[in-house]
């Protein structure tokens, strides 16, 4: 066996592990805070999460070839899902959910009833929910089985949800529901709400594929539909139409939303159920899915005709994939004749020849389906994916505008995945089988493989977030189908040795521009939005905008506040953090005080300071943006945290989004140690706010060990 292979299958183990691990910490912190009961059968889940991780690593450090070993870790994984998993408390779900139901009715597909029809033509929306199982599912009304179930038993019919109801579902496994790495099968299940509207020259899929590919009951293929042809039976039920339906829902899902879509359904098969029933996809096999290697191909061709400048990027990350799902099952061995057939059949129902530009076009009746259309350019995507592994967001790209001038605009949703999972397959797994070929503790390797894990996805859900709004804010921006990303010469490159004392706008932008100041995201630098001219860069300063996550505090309920005891310092205790939608806001009353973060990441050169002033506009509400925090360290990185206090006379609601504070720049002369160089910083690079770490200085473990 390959030991790249079983590398590559030990990644998709510890990643699930640690998913299911940060799953059982949200249950605890949202139900079971100070139940010590509950806390041990929590821990109890976590043990078992611990042995298998202990045992994967110990089999893979033995140099274990038996494939089956880790093909039994991964099902037990599942097997917890699907049986176990139902016992605990199902969390929240999180906002970024609702986030990407806007995203997929505004950059991805229309989801209206019928475009032809103005008498019909109501916006649908969707909404993705958790479920219990290990699938992503798509249905209008999850009773239909069990109102048949009442009819037949006591003649009692209940009415359905129809088809055309402005409300469909599609559900995501509730460990996944963070996981931005699977989110683009959601468009898989939202291809078969499609599916219904697409036309076919004969109006039946499975005629018009026999029509195309001159397909006969002869012909060794046919042994898979034997049923089907002999019997010239057509219908919903039969597996050649389930077959195609499937694929179809694939390929048009990639158009959709891009190469990532190989990606996620790849991590599907993979954690899927059915990927472990033997004979998959033979002639005895009556499963109504194709075989996954059928479908990673199929969907590889249509990538190959629609996004061909990207193979260069994801081609070896393809085969990867694929030659662990070869080894994952039974039957293996895609049949050409099947593979020959479905890759002519639907190359020429979704695309059309353009003669003159000697390309091929998506099909006019399928154009009408999508939103927009992303041109993927690969130096975008190897842009972005190099922020990731950065750990930072990817919201905006640097561009030249029409007037050659340096511009932001928005990265759309199918540039995130895609750089998302470029970062994954070639910065993220190798830093984690780094960190388990190292022989040392397993439970900080642990802790450690999860913070990787944690921040990228922190840094995707950003970026999502972030990009839905910018896009939102200036308004179906018409992108070039080419875009010229903005690189500065080095031959002009600013002397920071002439900044001296507060910068000024022409200055703060230069840095900005070298990279030397990072702003992430800059929205605005001088657009034209809504008929105004709208600059983030002031005369002295940068306008911060509020984030979306909030620390609200309850006045007083656990008493005391002390440092040097653990049970008088407990800040999950007294406070709930609260995520927030873009359309929604928080209120703050007279005399409260909230935590809060800037939307932007900022990091800043060793020889600058930074410092934070709230806007007028706010103060003269009474609104407080710092309480004594305002001064921000040369080599600091992160989002910048807000201290809001209402001493005002009125209860304000405030907006993710809204410009709340300015940011000034100084120039100051280099440290011996910056901020972000020091070992014993304890705010540096966060994404979102943190709680107070006072209990973590050196004066506090003193008095602790003076008290004992």
């Amino acid at each position: 066996m390959d030991r790249k292979i079983i590398s590559d299958i030990l990644y998709e183990i510890i990643e699930r592990l640690v998913r299911f691990r940060t799953h059982f910490n949200d249950i605890e912190n949202q139900f079971y805070n100070g139940n010590e009961d509950k806390k041990e059968l929590i821990e109890n889940y976590r043990n078992v999460l611990q042995e298998l991780y202990e045992f994967s690593i110990k089999t893979y450090n033995e140099k274990s070839t038996d494939i089956n070993v880790f093909k039994g870790i991964l099902q037990l994984i599942n097997d917890l899902h699907i049986t176990y998993l139902s016992k605990l408390p199902r969390p929240i779900e999180p906002v970024e959910l609702t986030r990407f139901e806007r995203v997929i009715s505004k950059q991805i597909m229309k989801l209206n009833n019928d475009e032809d029809n103005p008498l019909v033509n109501e916006e649908r929306e969707v909404s993705i929910l958790m479920n219990e199982t290990i699938g992503e599912t798509l249905d209008f009304d999850y009773l239909s089985e069990f109102k048949k179930k009442i009819k037949e038993s006591i003649n009692l019919d209940i009415k359905s949800v129809e088809q055309n109801s402005k409300k469909f579902h599609v559900t995501i496994p509730r460990i996944d529901a963070s996981n931005t790495f699977r989110w683009p099968s959601l468009i898989h299940e939202m291809a078969h709400h499609s599916f219904l509207k697409a036309k076919f020259e004969d109006e039946n899929i499975e005629l018009d594929f026999i029509k195309k590919t001159g397909i006969n009951k002869e012909l060794a293929f046919n042994k898979y539909f034997a049923s089907n042809l002999a019997e010239g039976v057509f219908d919903q039920e039969s597996k050649l139409f389930c077959w195609l339906k499937e694929c179809w829902c694939d390929l048009f899902a990639c158009i959709l939303i891009g190469p990532s879509l190989y990606f996620s359904q790849y991590l599907v098969f993979l954690n899927g159920e059915s990927i472990y029933s033997s004979n998959l996809g033979t002639t005895t096999d009556r499963s109504t899915h194709p075989n996954p290697l059928l479908r990673l191909y199929l969907i590889n061709s249509i990538i190959s005709h629609r996004f061909p400048t990207i193979s260069t990027i994801i081609d070896d990350f393809c085969n990867d994939c694929s030659n662990v799902i070869e080894h994952f099952i039974d039957d293996s061995d895609i049949n050409k004749e099947i593979f020959n057939s479905f890759n002519l059949y639907f190359t020429s129902h979704f695309f059309t020849k353009d003669t003159q530009k000697d390309n091929e076009n998506l099909s006019a009746s399928l154009s009408k389906l999508m939103h927009k259309y992303v041109n993927l350019q690969p130096e975008i995507i190897e842009q972005l994916s190099e922020n990731l592994s950065q750990g930072l967001p990817i919201p905006s790209i640097k561009i030249f505008n029409d007037k050659n001038e340096y511009e932001e605009i928005p990265t759309y949703v199918q540039e995130i995945f895609l750089s998302s999972w470029v970062t994954r397959l070639k910065c993220i797994k190798q830093n984690i089988l780094n960190i388990v070929e190292k022989v040392g503790d397993i439970k900080q390797q642990y802790e450690d493989i999860e913070k990787i894990v944690l921040r990228h996805d922190q840094a995707i859900l950003k970026s999502i977030q972030v990009s839905e709004w910018f896009d939102y804010l200036i308004d179906q921006y018409d992108r070039k189908e080419n875009i010229e990303i903005y690189k500065k010469a080095d031959t002009q490159r600013a002397d920071r040795n002439m900044f001296e004392g507060v910068l000024v706008d022409k200055e703060i932008k230069e840095l900005i521009l070298e990279n030397e100041i990072k702003i992430i995201p800059l929205m605005y630098s001088g657009q034209n939005v809504n008929g105004k001219e709208v600059n983030q860069i002031g005369t002295t300063s940068l306008d911060i905008r509020l984030g979306t996550s909030f620390q609200v505090f309850f006045p007083d309920q656990y008493g005391l506040v002390d440092f040097t005891d653990k049970e008088n310092f407990n800040f999950e205790k007294n406070s709930q953090r609260i995520n927030l939608d873009f359309m929604k806001g928080i209120t703050i009353a007279p005399g409260q005080f909230l935590l809060a973060h800037s939307m932007e990441y900022v990091k800043i050169p060793d020889y600058l300071s930074g410092n934070l002033e709230g806007r007028s506009s706010f103060a003269r509400l009474g609104i407080e943006i710092h309480m004594t925090a305002s001064y921000i360290d040369p080599g600091f990185e992160g989002v910048i945290t807000f201290e809001i206090y209402n001493a005002g006379p009125s209860t304000v609601k405030l907006y993710p989004g809204m410009r709340i504070g300015q940011l000034r720049f100084e120039k100051n002369n280099i440290p011996e140690k910056s901020y972000s160089k020091k070992h014993s910083v304890k705010y540096i690079g966060l994404l979102e706010h943190n709680l107070s770490k006072q209990n973590m200085d050196l004066e506090v473990d003193l008095i602790k060990k003076y008290k004992k």
